[in-house]
């Protein structure tokens, strides 16, 4: 019996747990949709500008959450966060493959 693409969204992490199944992704995964650390170094100690980092990070996944938020992304940050969640997708679409066939 084939399961819904509804069904598979709401059982994956069961399965991938049963399957004792972990994913590492390295740091860099998500860029450039999303920014790294040490692209906002910012203060005279050479330390992380936390504050625009949280910015950024929070002002990306807003866009991802919903286009009805008013939200500033230029058309370079919406390209690139729309082809790391495309990425992420397509692993995901070959994870579900692999569950469905094996």
């Amino acid at each position: 019996m084939p399961v819904s693409e509804k069904e598979i969204i709401e059982r994956l992490p069961d399965w991938i747990a049963e399957k004792k199944t972990s994913f590492l992704f390295g740091s860099g995964t998500s860029a450039p949709g999303m920014p790294l650390m040490n692209m906002f170094p910012g203060k005279k100690d050479g330390s992380t500008d936390v504050d625009g980092l949280m910015y950024e990070i929070i002002k990306r996944n807003k866009f991802l959450i919903g286009a009805k938020m008013k939200i500033n992304v230029s058309e370079e940050e919406s390209k690139a966060i729309l082809g790391t969640l495309g990425a992420y997708k397509k692993f995901f679409e070959i994870i579900r493959r692999c569950i469905i066939i094996g």
